[in-house]
């Protein structure tokens, strides 16, 4: 009986992708070079004043090279690994394995897990979300085509499938591949939606404790504000407060004064109101 060949590692391209995301942190490292100092209003580079007291370029450059250093060493390895085994698959350095799928360990559609499987004495594991080893990684729940019982003949090297051929009379249709992907999919959502409702009162907790941040941000802004003399009172319009935060801002660095109470504020009100909404909309 032929075999369908479902995996050819040289038919995958490599995922240059995943050494990139180092990049992400990269540019924010830049960000902070340039911009931190003139964001918290000091010339000498000290950011975000008394409540986090480090130099913004230091932490900058910290970011820049450990993230460079990262995604160089992260393509490096990954493409090194790539090419060494490709270059094995097309010398014929591999070995082969045929036989049925026992032992089959079926990675959840969420992940925490690799999936596993044992063809013969051979044990093959991998997982759809570790793209830092090359060969076959697509899992069942995932739309992949293993399952147990399948009739599989697998060239590998190492632990890595480096091609996997399916019997032709037990080879699944996309169509099935895609349902059994599909019903994975709908357990997880309908697991996640039955426990939603025990998120709620976490979301209330995480609100009230970004709201007293939001607060304590707030007052200490007003107490500074009302020392210069202004009239700040225990009752305000929404107007005032933001003219009262507008001038606390334009006047920081002349006072030698952080923005950051004004900064973590403002992010600490938005998280409050967007745990808030989560908690009363589920």
């Amino acid at each position: 009986m032929p075999y369908v060949t479902v995996f050819d590692i040289t038919q995958k391209a490599f995922e240059w992708w995943w050494s990139a995301l180092g990049l992400i942190f990269v540019f924010v490292g830049i960000v902070l070079i340039k911009y931190g100092p003139k964001l918290d209003g000091n010339k000498n580079g000290r950011g975000f004043g008394l409540l986090f007291a480090f130099d913004s370029r230091l932490l900058g450059w910290f970011f820049v090279i450990f993230a460079s250093f990262w995604t160089l060493l992260s393509f490096g390895s990954m493409y090194s690994s790539y090419r060494e085994y490709t270059a094995a698959y097309r010398s014929g350095q591999y070995s082969v394995v045929e036989g049925t799928v026992e032992d089959f360990h079926p990675m959840p559609y969420e992940g925490h897990q690799e999936e596993c499987f044992r063809v013969q004495e051979e044990k093959f594991c991998y997982s759809d979300y570790d793209l830092s080893k090359p060969g076959f990684n697509q899992s069942t729940s995932h739309g992949g085509p293993v399952r147990a019982g399948l009739p599989v003949r697998i060239a590998y090297r190492h632990d890595r499938i480096l091609r996997l051929e399916i019997r032709a009379d037990s080879f699944s249709s996309e169509a099935e591949r895609v349902a059994r992907s599909e019903a994975e999919k709908q357990r997880w959502e309908w697991w996640v939606k039955d426990f939603r409702w025990g998120r709620s009162s976490l979301y209330f907790a995480l609100a009230m404790v970004f709201g007293a941040a939001a607060n304590g941000c707030a007052f200490f802004v007003l107490h500074r504000m009302k020392i210069l003399g202004r009239r700040v009172g225990y009752w305000r319009t929404p107007s005032k407060d933001i003219a009262l935060y507008k001038e606390y801002w334009r006047l920081a660095p002349s006072k030698n004064w952080s923005r950051a109470p004004l900064i973590v504020g403002i992010i600490s009100f938005i998280l409050a109101a967007y745990f808030l909404f989560h908690s009363v909309s589920r």
